[in-house]
């Protein structure tokens, strides 16, 4: 296993700096050191390729590639073998690994441009080696030192904050608003804001207030 120098282009000095990109087969090489797998290659195929795979109780995947085809990419694929002897696969449309590309900020020079198929097929063993992460320190910090390096944003987006329950008493409350001669409160309403609660709660709170306003 080895890499690719890619040129990325630093805004303080002017000028391209080659940064070192490791290539599939290094990724495959870590793998196997950490002992995830014992085996694992990886191919494209092309349009006038026979190419066919199941995923049934048995996974299996034949291509038999038309030597004369000089068609576009259709797709990518990585073939594994667990130290057990079980063997399987992950595919990859041509779509998939042009969205990945995409979000490379490598897209438009280095190995994305000069090896361009060698990418596709690593695009799919990166894929297929997440499922291994974690195998080895080595491992999981090759992945995360590829993502860093290409510039891909892998952040998980913010939780979900799930809405509180509005309590019996003041959803009753709601129902019945109180008359004009209580609502003069909007003070209330910005302090309760201001000390932390989000709008749902200061207005649930702002509701209590005014209720409880002889």
């Amino acid at each position: 296993g080895g890499g690719w120098a890619g040129p990325f282009w630093n805004t303080k000095t002017g000028a391209y700096d080659m940064t070192p990109i490791p290539d599939w087969r290094l990724l495959v090489e870590k793998a196997k050191k950490a002992k995830a797998i014992t085996h694992a290659t990886a191919d494209v195929v092309r349009h006038g390729d026979k190419f066919h795979y199941s995923r049934r109780m048995t996974p299996n995947i034949i291509h038999e590639p038309e030597l004369e085809a000089m068609g576009k990419v259709a797709a990518a694929y990585c073939i594994y073998t667990l130290p057990d002897g079980t063997r399987d696969f992950v595919v990859m449309s041509a779509t998939e690994i042009e969205k990945v590309r995409k979000s490379s900020k490598a897209k438009d020079a280095g190995p994305w441009v000069d090896w361009t198929e060698e990418m596709m097929k690593k695009t799919v063993v990166k894929r297929t080696m997440k499922l291994f992460e974690g195998a080895s320190v080595e491992l999981t910090a090759l992945l995360d030192a590829d993502n860093a390096v290409l510039g891909i944003d892998l952040t998980p987006p913010e939780p979900i904050t799930m809405p509180k329950a509005i309590e019996a008493s003041t959803a009753e409350e709601s129902k019945n608003p109180p008359s004009a001669d209580n609502q003069t409160l909007p003070s209330n309403l910005a302090t309760m804001a201001g000390s932390g609660l989000n709008p749902l709660e200061a207005a649930i709170a702002h509701l209590g207030t005014i209720n409880a306003t002889p």
